[in-house]
């Protein structure tokens, strides 16, 4: 149930800050995410040999129930871990930079577009933003062999919706940290 809240919310924030910043500022931000999206993509398998030596990883054991990962793949879950949390921190590193970007050109969002259009379209790509953020967490967070975060997952269909069928992107993240 939390979980579900959390998601809620989230998605819900991200139609309200596309709305209130309009279209032009909203496409800026999608384009430096994509962008960040990609140099995560690129660049976190170099990056996943060092986030071993900073960050910790609880492990698994037999009596640990993965919600979406099988015993042979429970085997590996702490080296797709880190791969994600690789992932994540250069994504975040790339948000960073372009939200600063944005806070530079926020002056270009206000030109005079039809108002009601701005905020609409605004607030679609504000979800469509916040979802993909949204995704990334949850996958990540499904990776961790802890009972009471596998259990959210069963708690919440949403969550757990998100995770296994979000188009593209369930397969892409699954393939890009368990293959590499």
């Amino acid at each position: 149930m939390l979980l579900t809240l959390f998601v809620i919310v989230i998605l819900l924030l991200g139609i309200y800050n596309g709305a209130r910043r309009g279209f032009v500022l909203q496409v800026i931000y999608a384009v430096g995410y994509a962008a960040s999206y990609y140099i995560a993509n690129r660049f976190y398998m170099p990056f996943s040999k060092y986030t071993e030596m900073f960050i910790p990883f609880p492990s698994a054991s037999e009596t640990t129930n993965l919600v979406f990962y099988n015993a042979n793949q429970t085997l590996r879950i702490d080296t797709t871990f880190y791969r994600g949390i690789s992932f994540v921190l250069l994504l975040l590193a790339g948000i960073i930079v372009t939200r600063l970007l944005g806070y530079l050109l926020k002056d270009i969002s206000f030109l005079p577009i039809l108002s009601q259009a701005n905020s609409l379209i605004g607030a679609v790509i504000g979800l469509v933003i916040n979802y993909v953020g949204v995704f990334v967490l949850l996958t990540l967070l499904s990776l961790v062999p802890v009972d009471a975060i596998q259990k959210q997952f069963v708690d919440s269909q949403i969550a757990y919706k998100i995770v296994t069928d979000t188009p593209y992107l369930s397969d892409s993240l699954s393939q890009l940290w368990w293959l590499s």
